[in-house]
C-alpha cells in the first residue's frame, strides 16, 4: 500500500512435540508392507496442486518394473474424482486415495512414508504452505515442486529435499 511499515516475515510454526504424539498414538494403524517405497501427498486436491503429476509419474514407475514404490494420496477436493479416474484409466494400482484423513492418522502416514511431496501445479501462487509444517515434523525427505523462490532456497538451504520442476512426471520419476 505504499506505507513505510517495519515488518517481520514469520512462518507458519509447527509443534513437533504435539505431532510426534499424534504419530505415536496412530503408528500402529497405519500398514506398510515390507520392501514397499511410499511417496506420500497430503493436502488439497484440487487447482493449485498437480495431484495428476504423481499419478503420471506412478505409470512410468509401473512401467520401469518399479513396483514398490507407491504414492499415498491423503485429501480430498474438487478434482478428487477426476484424479482418482485418470489413475483406474492408467492401471495405477501403485496409486492409494485415501481420501480425509484426520490429522493424528495423517502424522503417523508421514512418519512411515520414504518421502512426503509438495506437489503444485505450475504458475501457482502459494509460498510456504501449511503442510511443509507437517512434513518437516516427520523428518522425511520432501520432493517440493512449488515454484517459489522463497520455498525452493529453504528447501536448498537446509537441505530437507529436492526442487523439481512442476507438471513434469519424467523429472519426479528420476
Amino acid at each position: 500500500n505504499g506505507r513505510n511499515i517495519p515488518y517481520r516475515t514469520v512462518y507458519v510454526g509447527s509443534d513437533v512435540d504435539a505431532f510426534d504424539k499424534e504419530a505415536a498414538e496412530n503408528i500402529d494403524k497405519v500398514e506398510k508392507p515390507e520392501g514397499e517405497i511410499w511417496v506420500t501427498y497430503a493436502g488439497s486436491i484440487g487447482h493449485s496442486y498437480a495431484i495428476d503429476n504423481l499419478v503420471q509419474a506412478a505409470k512410468k514407475l509401473k512401467e520401469k518394473g518399479q513396483n514398490n514404490i507407491k504414492f499415498k494420496i491423503l485429501g480430498s477436493g474438487s478434482l478428487k474424482e477426476e484424479v482418482e479416474k485418470l489413475s483406474n484409466e492408467l492401471g495405477c494400482d501403485n496409486v492409494e486415495f485415501l481420501g480425509y484423513v484426520a490429522h493424528p492418522l495423517m502424522a503417523a502416514y508421514l512418519v512411515k512414508s520414504d518421502m512426503l511431496i509438495n506437489s503444485f501445479a505450475k504458475g501457482a501462487p502459494q509460498s510456504i504452505v501449511n503442510k511443509v509444517g507437517d512434513y518437516l515434523s516427520a523428518g522425511k525427505p520432501m520432493i517440493n515442486t512449488l515454484e517459489n523462490a522463497e520455498m525452493c532456497e529453504l528447501v536448498n538451504r537446509y537441505k530437507f529435499g529436492l526442487n523439481i520442476p512442476a507438471e513434469n512426471p519424467d523429472e519426479l520419476v528420476k
